[in-house]
């Protein structure tokens, strides 16, 4: 017996101790994994929102990146249709012009003849017909040899004969060229053909 307890009860004490003691131990060992095992949930959780949250970001991004370029395409387009619709218009004002002006001195006709061709380039730049863009160039050369023949004509023989072929030539490039910016790519290539034609119905007259 020690401090009035028995060999029996100091077991029974002891082996309460050590019980409590593993108890305390489990527990807090169980306790531990609990809140590790949160922290990983809570870890995988928030990565798992993280990377949610990320591709939506990147989605959201990724539409908002294809919307632009689409507008940004569109206005292009647009912008591209406009600087035509420009450079066809100043083709058919200075073929007009050198058609009623023909006779007029060398001088005021290489103007005209500037500003056509000019005009020329500009609409050649927007041109995704490459036969087109060649061909435009060619009434260029048309025009100028029509006036100079109509000029010489008027002067030395008094006839109008190349005055009427530059008058139907000039008809000839207003119609398909008012057409072409609302056509499609069939109808271009008929609007081509067209111009080819009436060139080269032009160019007998002199043949």
């Amino acid at each position: 017996m020690f401090w009035g307890i028995t060999a029996d009860n100091w077991a029974l004490l002891w082996g309460a101790f050590i019980g409590a003691v593993i108890s305390g131990g489990a527990a807090a060992g169980v306790a531990t994994w609990v809140l590790k095992k949160t922290r990983e949930d809570q870890a995988s959780l928030a990565k798992t929102q993280l990377d949610e949250q990320r591709k939506d970001l990147e989605h959201q991004l990724k539409e908002q990146r294809q919307s632009l370029e689409l507008q940004l395409k569109e206005q292009r387009a647009e912008a591209s249709k406009a600087r035509e619709i420009a450079a066809i218009a100043d083709i058919l004002a200075a073929a007009a012009t050198i058609n009623e002006r023909y006779a007029e001195r060398d001088s005021v006709m290489n103007v005209l003849f500037v500003a056509f061709e000019s005009a020329v380039v500009r609409w050649q730049i927007e041109l995704d017909h490459k036969e087109m863009a060649h061909e435009i160039q060619d009434w260029g050369t048309l025009f100028r040899k029509l006036a100079d023949l109509a000029r010489w004509e008027i002067a030395e023989t008094q006839s109008d004969k190349y005055r009427q072929v530059l008058d139907t030539a000039r008809h000839g490039l207003e119609e398909p060229l008012k057409a072409w910016p609302a056509a499609d790519a069939a109808q271009r290539d008929d609007l081509f053909h067209v111009l080819v034609a009436d060139r080269e119905l032009a160019e007998s007259s002199w043949a």
